[in-house]
């Protein structure tokens, strides 16, 4: 929904992680918030919009988890995804899961949404 209003993103999902512990996706994160800032910086120090025809979309497929959340609720997790060409249909049987600046941050994201079991870790 806020990828069509101009709010370029990719959904991250942490199998086998209930939603309280975010703080292992700050390496992904880090990387996706510099790619983008290098995307939009010129040299009058302005920032143009981002060009979602360059860079990369990304799609999952996914499964209802066992583990639940800290109120009891589903999750899901990442079964098969796959990195394409900026406006590609989804392969069959996948849903789109968002917009990478890169190749570099593409290649991450799919080898964090492709990790069995992330670690439960909150911060400090």
């Amino acid at each position: 929904m806020y990828f069509a209003k101009g709010a370029p993103w990719a959904f991250v999902i942490q199998n086998k992680t209930p939603h309280c512990c975010i703080i292992n996706a700050k390496k992904l994160v880090l990387l996706w918030l510099q790619a983008i800032l290098e995307e939009r910086q010129t040299k009058n120090g302005e920032l143009r919009r981002v060009d979602t025809k360059r860079g990369q979309s990304v799609f999952i497929a996914v499964r209802e988890s066992e583990v639940k959340d800290d109120w009891g609720g589903k999750t899901v997790e990442v079964t098969d995804a796959r990195v394409q060409r900026p406006g590609s249909a989804p392969p069959d049987g996948m849903i789109p899961a968002g917009w990478l600046p890169n190749h570099r941050v593409a290649q991450e994201w799919l080898s964090f949404v492709k990790q069995s079991e992330h670690p439960v870790t909150s911060l400090p």
